[in-house]
């Protein structure tokens, strides 16, 4: 997470910042004597969400996520930092749920994890017993560990010994 969702660069007018303040946005201000061109991308290395640069009479949005720009007035330049944050959360949300999905294989037996492990790699999900024997010798298949447990009503088998499995698991390799 991010320590500030929003750099002001060259931007100190006192109403923006208390409007930023008030609505609970974590913001910076950088008026270093430096080119706005530089402080950006100072901003975008340190991971900002949101970079607000003063343009003219105007406030130039940049979002980190998409490197898009949005041109604004002072006026609405809360209205529209709040919602360049949530598209970003959902963007970024999105692009996660995308990636957990493509790189997540389901595996219903000992045979199958194993194969998944060894060629395709990535997260596998499994039902899994909890057991220190089954994990032991999970892990010593290409280091791979469970990374997320979750509590299971279902009647399935463990993975790997085909006891009773009171857990879902999903596995990844260390690296």
């Amino acid at each position: 997470i991010a320590p500030y969702q929003v750099v002001l660069i060259d931007i100190k007018d006192k109403m923006i910042l208390e409007s930023l303040k008030n609505n609970k946005i974590r913001f910076i201000v950088d008026d270093k004597k430096k080119p706005a061109k530089e402080k950006t991308d100072y901003w975008t290395l340190m991971g900002i969400p949101i970079m607000a640069v003063k343009d003219k009479n105007m406030v130039r949005l940049i979002r980190r996520d998409t490197s898009e720009e949005i041109s604004t007035n002072k006026n609405l330049l809360l209205k529209e930092i709040i919602k360049t944050l949530s598209s970003i959360q959902n963007n970024l949300h999105k692009k996660a749920k995308d990636f957990n999905k493509k790189y997540t294989t389901k595996a219903d037996s000992w045979e199958e994890f194993k194969d998944i492990a060894l060629t395709e790699g990535g997260f596998i999900e499994a039902f899994w017993c909890g057991n220190q024997e089954c994990t032991k010798e999970i892990r010593e298949l290409k280091k791979y560990s469970a990374r997320v447990i979750n509590p299971s009503t279902s009647t399935k088998k463990c993975i790997h010994c085909d006891k009773k499995a009171p857990y879902s698991a999903t596995f990844a390799p260390a690296y």
